[in-house]
């Protein structure tokens, strides 16, 4: 499934409005009705709601949201955040179909008319959108505050209020902390990077039936792999086929104290389906390694403790074989970042022309000597995570 920009995220709406063709206000119709068709599966009608919205299209969403759920006997308390002196067209018509069936409209322009928030009510967050261009202030900053800290199950719509879609916020900013984010037809690009996982919950994707084509013509570098898509990767095996029909593995892991990592590398490698595996790793994870996993042929390091090499040639004690004698090697797991294997990173690095797997400690080497960056073969997979990056 593609990740798209804010701007081709514009684009997209826009294709789909003219080559359907669809009213504008009649595609954010859809929106919500896609929005309360997942609230109604999980929140029974009884459910107390608190909407908050703001002035935009984003806050036309939220009306329009309401709007449908008054039709559904939800109890609702909409409440206007006027942040500014005009509004949007398309809130400006959702506002007036929603005030031909409740007049109970609030609006919040003082930090003081900020209604109180309970632990058995579903706060609703359609103040701002993935167009957001600045940090929240003023009486938003206000409301968010509130919200933050109540008790209260929260539900953004599209995008928590406050949460840049395609680059990292300031560690200042003030953010919508839902509890569940219900975004329309393709994920943000925010809700993949870690630090945003307090900014965006359990999310979840609606269809609202998005032109088709433009998302397929969308040029991008991101992806979030579906199931579906992973069953693509999964090949039949012949009948006739044996452990030589699969593949030759090198995983370059381990060090004294981490051999833990290197049997856990050495059990993924073998679940994925490798017909062959040789585990290089120091002498202290030998019997470790035979005893764990004894399907992986193990050749131990010259070195103890830790992986060794040369800077000229990579990894030592491979005996007849080199790294380029098999059909993919994986390192990092457990390395470490001594001198010496930082030695022989780089010797791998100088001599291998094919994909690598690189985890862990030898990220972390590479982040230290980022000269090894441009040598890192083509199509070669980098595994981060927050601690992995942060050491």
């Amino acid at each position: 499934m593609k990740i798209l920009n804010v701007d081709q995220i514009r684009a997209l709406d826009q294709s789909t409005i003219e080559h359907e063709p669809i009213a504008p206000i009649n595609l954010m119709e859809r929106a919500a009705l896609a929005f309360v068709d997942w609230f109604v599966d999980r929140f029974p009608t009884t459910t107390p709601i608190k909407l908050f919205c703001g002035l935009g299209n984003n806050g036309g969403d939220g009306l329009a949201i309401a709007r449908l759920l008054l039709e559904r006997n939800y109890p609702i308390e909409v409440n206007v955040v006027r942040y500014a002196r005009r509004e949007s067209d398309d809130f400006m018509h959702n506002h007036r179909r929603l005030k031909l069936i409740t007049e109970t409209i609030r609006y919040i322009e003082l930090p003081q008319e900020i209604p109180a928030l309970r632990h058995n009510e579903v706060i609703i967050d359609a103040i701002l959108g993935s167009g957001l261009s600045r940090p929240t202030e003023g009486i938003i900053k206000s409301v968010i505050e509130v919200i933050n800290r109540s008790p209260a199950t929260v539900v953004a719509v599209d995008i928590a209020s406050g949460l840049n879609a395609d680059k990292p916020n300031a560690p200042t900013d003030v953010i919508i902390e839902p509890d569940y984010t219900v975004t329309f037809q393709l994920p943000k690009l925010a809700f993949m990077l870690p630090k945003n996982g307090r900014y965006v919950g359990d999310w979840h994707i609606v269809d609202i039936r998005l032109h088709k084509r433009y998302i397929d013509l969308a040029p991008t570098h991101y992806y979030f792999t579906q199931p579906q898509d992973a069953r693509l990767l999964l090949r039949k095996r012949e009948r006739f086929s044996n452990k030589g029909s699969f593949g030759h593995a090198l995983l370059m892991v381990g060090s004294y104290g981490k051999m833990g990592a290197a049997v856990l590398a050495a059990k993924a490698c073998l679940r994925s389906g490798v017909g062959l595996l040789t585990v290089h790793a120091p002498k202290c994870g030998y019997d470790t390694l035979q005893i764990a996993v004894p399907e992986a042929m193990c050749r131990p390091d010259g070195n103890p403790n830790v992986l060794t090499g040369t800077p000229d040639r990579g990894a030592s004690e491979l005996g007849s074989l080199t790294p380029a004698d098999y059909a993919v090697v994986g390192i990092g797991s457990g390395i470490g970042q001594a001198p010496e294997t930082l030695d022989m990173l780089k010797g791998l690095l100088k001599t291998l022309k094919k994909p690598m797997v690189i985890d862990a400690d030898a990220l972390n080497l590479l982040s230290e000597n980022r000269e090894l960056l441009k040598q890192i073969p083509a199509n070669s997979i980098l595994t981060p995570h927050q601690k992995s990056l942060n050491g």
